[in-house]
């Protein structure tokens, strides 16, 4: 279960995932939990760059399902 949230660089969130991950869902949720981003099916394979440039700073939480039900969770601060 290794997901790392590599760094924002370019309003953009660098998410690495597990190598035995094949594919992923990604949700970024607001601190009072409503939806602001979903991506669905996203390959593992390389590095997922999750936009942020829409959102203002504050605290983010990103959910993150592989495709054999795996979910880890991460606060994101912007």
């Amino acid at each position: 279960m290794r997901i790392s949230l590599i760094d924002i660089l370019d309003q953009r969130l660098i998410v690495r995932f597990n190598k035995n991950w094949k594919q992923a869902d990604i949700e970024v949720y607001s601190s009072v939990g409503q939806l602001l981003h979903s991506a669905k099916k996203v390959s593992t394979y390389d590095d997922y760059k999750l936009p942020l440039d829409n959102l203002t700073n504050g605290v983010y939480i990103v959910k993150i399902k592989s495709n054999d039900g795996e979910i880890v969770t991460k606060k994101v601060i912007k």
